[in-house]
C-alpha cells in the first residue's frame, strides 16, 4: 500500500504542490499587510478624533471653571 502511494507521488506533483502552497502563501500575506495597513490607518483616525474630543473636553472644563459672578448695580437716587 505504502509503495502504490510513492509510486503516484512524482517530481510534477511536489513540484505542483509546492507551487500551490506558495501562492496561497503570498495571497495570504498580502491579504494580512493590507488589512494591517487599514488598522494603522483607522487607528490614526481615531486617536487624532480622540484629540480632538479631549481638547474640546478641556476647553468644556476652562470655560466653566473661569466664569466670573457679573455684579449689576443700580443707582439710586432719591429726588425729593
Amino acid at each position: 500500500m505504502f509503495s502504490e502511494i510513492l509510486g503516484k507521488i512524482t517530481a510534477r506533483h511536489v513540484a505542483i504542490t509546492f507551487g500551490l502552497i506558495t501562492t496561497i502563501l503570498v495571497v495570504v500575506l498580502v491579504i494580512v499587510a493590507v488589512d494591517d495597513s487599514n488598522t494603522t490607518t483607522k487607528l490614526k483616525e481615531t486617536e487624532q478624533k480622540l484629540q480632538v474630543l479631549e481638547l474640546f473636553i478641556q476647553s468644556l472644563i476652562k470655560d466653566t471653571t473661569t466664569v466670573k459672578p457679573v455684579v449689576t448695580t443700580v443707582p439710586t437716587t432719591i429726588s425729593g
